[in-house]
């Protein structure tokens, strides 16, 4: 055996090894799949009710005050497009023990957000014992917007 051809014959072996090894990475991990509930402010939950947002439209930067004896929060809505959006947003208040305060009353306001916009959204509560929020935003033509006309049409008919 000619020993001078050893070291090349070594080299093209190691070579093929590593290119192998690189060639059968496995494919990378998919993506999370998006959240659509965001509670990690200790007073606010924040929903995305139509999945169709995810990804496209965020909720965040929540602060909540006084305004004398009632409670009033902001959260600002963020498109990340170039679409614009008719979209609304619902705002339930709760009191320290987590007991909604006047969830009937709570109305889906219409609103559009231009591309690239933030838009902060207020709301102040009409209970001083108010205390937390849970802020839904969603596309008006959402099945939840069904459910809730259900609802209040049984209401009406008892």
């Amino acid at each position: 055996m000619d020993l001078s051809r050893m070291p090349f014959a070594f080299m093209f072996l190691v070579s093929t090894v590593f290119l192998t090894a690189c060639a059968s990475k496995p494919p990378p991990a998919p993506p999370p799949p998006p959240r659509l509930i965001d509670d990690s402010h200790p007073r606010a939950t924040l929903i995305l009710g139509s999945t169709g947002l995810a990804g496209f439209v965020t909720l965040g930067n929540v602060r909540i005050g006084q305004n004398g004896a009632f409670p009033k929060a902001a959260v600002d809505i963020r498109n990340l497009t170039d679409r614009r959006f008719d979209l609304e947003y619902r705002v339930v208040w709760f009191d320290r023990d987590g007991f909604p305060i006047q969830e009937d009353m709570a109305v889906w306001h219409p609103f559009s957000l231009t591309p690239h916009q933030i838009r902060t959204m207020t709301t102040q509560a009409k209970d001083p014992e108010a205390y937390k929020i849970r802020f839904t935003l969603r596309f008006p033509d959402d099945p939840m917007l069904e459910l809730d006309r259900k609802r209040i049409m049984q209401e009406m008919n008892r």
